[in-house]
């Protein structure tokens, strides 16, 4: 056996080697931990694209809808007046009687729409006025005295 060597054998410590490793460990873990805060507003962003993706989707679609929906109405209304006016004799009584009826379902809305009462925001008014009779009053601000 050399003679440099000890049994049992012991690691040369320097007084760096610990803080040396707890450095490093250190340096590690908050690399990680920087890379999962990285990750992680990632993935919010990419969350956040695909919300809104699917968003964008729901109003194109909803929109397609209403418009052939309103197509489709319309068509009705041209065909119902034909025919009407093919029943009073002339296609002009058709649509005349159908104008008519759209403006009295128009009138009987408006009728309905103002004697529904106060719509709900404007009950969001009337909490805050009630808010603000809570609070106390602001104070009043001291009279400079004049000089006569």
């Amino acid at each position: 056996m050399p003679d440099d060597r000890r049994w049992p054998p012991t690691k040369q410590k320097t007084p760096d080697n610990k803080v040396t490793r707890i450095t490093e460990h250190t340096r590690g873990l908050v690399d990680d931990v920087k890379e999962w805060v990285e990750l992680r507003i990632q993935l919010a962003k990419l969350e956040v694209a695909h919300e809104v993706n699917q968003r964008k989707t729901q109003v194109v679609v909803g929109v397609t809808a209403a418009v052939v929906a309103l197509v489709a109405v319309l068509f009705m209304l041209v065909a119902a007046a034909l025919g009407l006016g093919a029943w009073l004799g002339h296609p002009a009584w058709g649509f005349l009687a159908i104008s008519v009826l759209l403006l009295l379902v128009a009138a009987l809305l408006g009728a309905m729409m103002r004697n529904m009462g106060p719509s709900d925001t404007s009950a969001g008014v009337e909490i805050a006025q009630a808010d603000a009779t809570l609070r106390p009053p602001a104070p009043l601000p001291l009279a400079k005295p004049t000089a006569d």
